[in-house]
């Protein structure tokens, strides 16, 4: 049965070469996960309006139904005979057009 050993940190070497290469290879991986941040971060500011402006849409369509269902309602009650001819004249042509 092999047994994974558990690893030890590796002590600083005696190259230079080794030490700058190490060095260097740490601050890439900090940088590439500073940008990875500031890409979550961008990306999340993003959704975030997003869903606000969504927000916003939906709002503004329900403020516009209401107005329109209100108006409607208005109309039919001022004028219920002109608002029977027209629900009348809009199915009599929707018949005609869906029969085609």
């Amino acid at each position: 049965m092999n047994q994974r050993q558990a690893t030890k940190p590796v002590p600083d070497s005696e190259s230079p070469v080794t030490d700058r290469a190490t060095e260097k290879a740490h601050h890439l991986v900090d940088e590439a996960g500073e940008r990875v941040s500031h890409m979550e971060r961008k990306a999340r500011h993003s959704a975030s309006e997003a869903q606000s402006r969504l927000e916003e849409g939906r709002d503004a369509a329900a403020e516009s139904v209401a107005r329109t269902r209100a108006g409607t309602e208005e109309f039919i009650r001022e004028k219920p005979l002109a608002a029977a001819g027209i629900a009348f004249a809009v199915g009599f042509l929707a018949s005609r057009l869906l029969s085609r």
